[in-house]
């Protein structure tokens, strides 16, 4: 079975949604489908890589101003198109690491921890 988590040098959290069962009784195929967070990091050999994966198109989800600042970076063969899920950045992402600090402070449940608790509770 081919790994979930593709290992890219610029690319974070990319992970295959191959192999999950769909409502047809089928799977999805391997290396078809994937989600990731932001593309602004990734290298030549990272875009090189997905391409030679025949990944070509590139849906970002993300909020207007999250893609504005952090611009995915993509192969020559690789196109993208913006569908946000929402007008404004709901989440911390586009936050900088100084805001979330100030937030974390805040709340020490928040963010990872506060998951974990709904979990384990």
């Amino acid at each position: 079975m081919p790994r979930k988590v593709l290992q890219l040098d610029g690319g974070f959290n990319f992970r295959d949604l191959g192999g999950y069962p769909s409502a047809q009784q089928t799977t999805v195929k391997w290396h078809r489908l994937m989600r990731a967070a932001h593309l602004a990091n990734l290298t030549a050999a990272d875009c090189q890589q997905l391409e030679d994966l025949g990944f070509k198109l590139v849906v970002d989800l993300r909020s207007t101003a999250e893609a504005q600042q952090f611009p995915d970076q993509l192969g020559p063969q690789m196109r993208r198109v913006h569908l946000p899920v929402f007008d404004n950045d709901e989440t911390e992402s586009a936050a900088s690491t100084a805001q979330i600090q100030r937030l974390f402070a805040r709340d020490p449940l928040g963010g990872i921890i506060a998951c974990c608790a709904s979990i384990v509770a």
